[in-house]
């Protein structure tokens, strides 16, 4: 009985001991206060979040790992630093996080969201798991949806829902203000973004890291294997922080992230520059066939294309030009009945070029895995 008096008050003292939800707080430069029925559930998620002690040290040490480079980026790009909580949000830093709707990488996003802020997915390379080029979209999808709503808290909301979805969702009467109330109303999305600041902020700040990162870039036409000997990690580790490049490639024009044992020495800035087109066209929070053209060749295979589609202040689609925004709309009948599988095509690009879900895919085509083979036809609902 004594036992059980004990292990009932060692529950309770770990309990109320629990990271706990202030009355008021501070969360991506705005003021948010909370209504009993808000704070409880903030705390609810926030309790969620810190039951499993290993868990919490684990998700400690991936922040410790890669939040010095998301606060360069941040401030580099004017975003408030809390937009990195958002980043353990979305994908717990896996760049290869992959949602039910086929978002991708380290910030969850689509194909056609990607290509419109200007990231780069092809046979080589995948930007949206490149954690600075995916950041810095971010940043730029984020700051979008502040521009509608010139309130930060909009501005996260129109990122996970796009500014139409946003603004049915969001309060007038905070419009303009750098304050926001949580209440039994708040978006799931808004109250898990605050309870993961809350549960983990004051942990990060009194826990020392056991790895960090450096940034390098080849300096010449290295391998995995030169490279990953040249700063002394394994070619395993390597790749796994820059799941970027896609199998079978070596990109020398990249960034790369070198896991080591954490010391002192400073993050080469340098290296955290903003390459993306210039966009800043608010509309792309609501249109997933805006694209951005980034290069010639992408210019010329838009001027082919039969549909065009609206093209910003362009008349003629033979003016499309590098740094353009174009909207590329397609008639549902120009689906093609096959897809033939080329080197570089995964399922799930796949699913999103043609407008369907990956289990559409495999509902049509009886015994397709995600496994598919260079060659293969696929059926298209």
């Amino acid at each position: 009985m004594k036992h059980i008096s004990f292990l009932c008050l060692f529950c309770f003292y770990s309990v109320i001991h629990a990271q706990v939800v202030p009355n008021s707080m501070v969360f991506m430069n705005t003021k948010i206060t909370f209504t009993p029925n808000g704070k409880a559930e903030v705390q609810k998620f926030v309790n969620t979040l810190v039951q499993y002690k290993k868990s919490v040290n684990y998700t400690v040490q991936l922040c410790l790992m890669h939040f010095p480079i998301l606060e360069r980026v941040l401030a580099q790009e004017q975003v408030p630093d809390d937009f990195k909580y958002v980043c353990l949000q979305e994908s717990k830093f896996n760049p290869n996080a992959v949602s039910p709707s086929q978002a991708v990488g380290y910030w969850q996003m689509k194909l056609s969201t990607a290509k419109a802020v200007g990231l780069i997915v092809d046979e080589k390379v995948d930007e949206r798991k490149h954690l600075i080029l995916s950041t810095q979209a971010a940043c730029r999808y984020v700051k979008m949806g502040y521009d509608i709503f010139h309130n930060w808290i909009g501005g996260l909301l129109a990122y996970n829902q796009g500014g139409g979805g946003a603004k049915k969702l969001f309060p007038s009467k905070f419009y303009n203000k750098n304050e926001f109330v949580v209440d039994s109303q708040t978006p799931t999305y808004i109250i898990h973004a605050i309870a993961y600041k809350v549960a983990f902020s004051e942990k990060i700040k009194n826990t020392t890291p056991e790895k960090t990162f450096q940034l390098s870039k080849p300096k010449e036409n290295n391998s995995w294997y030169e490279f990953a000997k040249q700063h002394k990690v394994d070619v395993d580790e390597l790749k796994k922080y820059n799941a970027f490049v896609k199998e079978g490639h070596f990109l020398k024009n990249y960034v790369y992230l070198i896991p080591q044992k954490a010391q002192t020495s400073k993050i080469d800035e340098t290296l955290i520059t903003n390459h993306l087109p210039q966009n800043n066209n608010p509309s792309i929070l609501d249109n997933p066939d805006l694209v951005v053209i980034r290069d010639e060749k992408t210019a010329q295979e838009v001027r082919k294309q039969k549909y065009v589609f609206k093209v910003n202040k362009i008349k003629s689609k033979q003016e499309i030009n590098i740094g353009d925004t174009v909207l590329v709309t397609r008639p549902k009948t120009q689906k093609p009945e096959y897809h033939i599988v080329k080197s570089g095509d995964t399922l799930s690009e796949i699913a999103e070029k043609y407008r369907v879900s990956v289990s559409e895919l495999k509902k049509h085509n009886p015994g397709l895995t995600n496994e598919i083979k260079i060659g293969q036809r696929i059926r298209i609902p």
